[in-house]
């Protein structure tokens, strides 16, 4: 028994003992909790001045977007002062070239101001020409064959003439030796029929003791006629055939002085002076001719010409429409223009200006862009955060701590 006291009293002693120790321990975990806890207590400074940094930056929250987007306006029209420089620039230069267009359609329109009149003179000359050619296409393909139709008629009326009179004179001859064989044998006919105690026609006697005999030739009165009837009828034809072919001579005549005369006239109006009215109008077709030839070729070169002058009109026209146009239209769109361009630089230096007076007010703002401001605030606020997590752990630990060392006490 004693010794069982004795047992259960030292058991009770190192229960003991190991209380004390634990309570020591306990103790000490307790004073390092406080320490802790002391020092967590000390960060809540840290805290209120992290929190009042966390406040300032939501509350400028609003003056950190205003201010990137002025920065972003400000961008924007610092661009656009660029652009409308440009444009400026462009303007200036279109200005120029304007001015050079106007100059140098007006050097042209002046230069080829005279082309009208010019292609006017030469649509005239041009149209001379070909009337002068025409004319002498008509002297040497139509009035020449004239000639030679005129040629051939007075060549058939001659030798109508000649055959008539031909015929006319053989009928003469025959006229004239009918009136003689019938002067000869005129007693012969008077006697042919006379009768004893008849008058003669001649001698008024009316004895008749020899009577006159017919000859071997002869004729009667009636065939005589005939001759002289015949006669007459050919003189008649070889009076109109000498008329036709003088009419004949003369119209060729007339024709030959008249084709004369055109053709000195078409030669002298290109230019021949140097020809003789004396000239033969074999000649004067060889001239012309050779006029006919030249021609061609005046024909041509003022062809060449023609064109030419044609599209120095058209090119006259063009200019003096695009110089009325550059007057016009483009000077007042250029105008325009500048007037626009002005107005917009106005414009955006007022707005810039006023921009950037606003974003001068902004320069107290403690951070360079919102998106940094809101990461130290996130981070601040992590920060506090995990301060008050401290504290309250610290907190925990000693309270744990303190009712340990209570317990520990209480079982002593």
């Amino acid at each position: 028994a004693w010794k069982s006291k004795v047992d259960v009293v030292i058991s009770t002693e190192k229960e003991i003992r190991n209380k004390k120790e634990n309570l020591q321990t306990a103790k000490q975990v307790a004073e390092i909790a406080a320490k802790r806890f002391a020092l967590a207590e000390e960060k809540k400074g840290r805290v209120e001045e992290l929190q009042k940094k966390i406040d300032k930056i939501n509350a400028e929250e609003r003056k950190y977007q205003q201010r990137e987007q002025l920065k972003e306006k400000i961008t924007v029209l610092i661009n656009d002062q660029n652009e409308l420089e440009e444009k400026e620039t462009i303007l200036d230069t279109a200005g120029k070239n304007l001015e050079e267009k106007i100059q140098n359609l007006k050097a042209t329109v002046a230069e080829l101001k005279n082309r009208p009149t010019e292609m006017q003179e030469m649509k005239n000359q041009g149209e001379k020409l070909a009337e002068l050619a025409e004319n002498i296409r008509v002297i040497l393909e139509e009035r020449i064959q004239d000639r030679t139709a005129g040629k051939r008629k007075l060549t058939e009326k001659q030798q109508v003439f000649l055959e008539t009179r031909k015929k006319y004179k053989t009928a003469q001859e025959k006229h004239m030796e009918a009136e003689r064989i019938l002067e000869n044998c005129r007693a012969g006919i008077l006697a042919k029929d006379l009768e004893e105690g008849q008058k003669c026609p001649v001698c008024g006697s009316v004895h008749h003791p020899e009577l006159a005999s017919l000859p071997e030739r002869y004729i009667t009165e009636e065939e005589l006629e005939k001759f002289k009837s015949q006669e007459s009828v050919l003189q008649e034809q070889k009076d109109q055939a000498n008329t036709e072919a003088e009419k004949a001579k003369t119209a060729l005549e007339e024709l030959e002085k008249q084709l004369k005369v055109e053709s000195m006239a078409c030669l002298k109006r290109a230019g021949a002076e140097q020809m003789s009215e004396t000239e033969s109008l074999e000649k004067l077709v060889e001239c012309l001719q050779d006029t006919k030839e030249m021609l061609i070729q005046k024909k041509k070169l003022n062809m060449e010409k023609l064109l030419i002058l044609q599209a120095d009109c058209t090119a006259l026209t063009k200019a003096e429409k695009d110089l009325a146009k550059a007057q016009d239209k483009d000077a007042k769109k250029l105008a325009d223009d500048r007037k626009v361009l002005t107005i917009s630089k106005q414009e955006t230096e007022s707005s810039l200006i006023e921009a950037k007076t606003l974003l001068s007010s902004l320069s107290e703002l403690s951070f360079n862009t919102w998106k940094e401001a809101k990461q130290v605030c996130a981070d601040a606020t992590e920060e506090v955060q995990q301060i008050n997590n401290y504290i309250q752990q610290a907190q925990q630990a000693q309270k744990i701590a303190d009712e340990k060392v209570t317990t520990l006490r209480a079982s002593l």
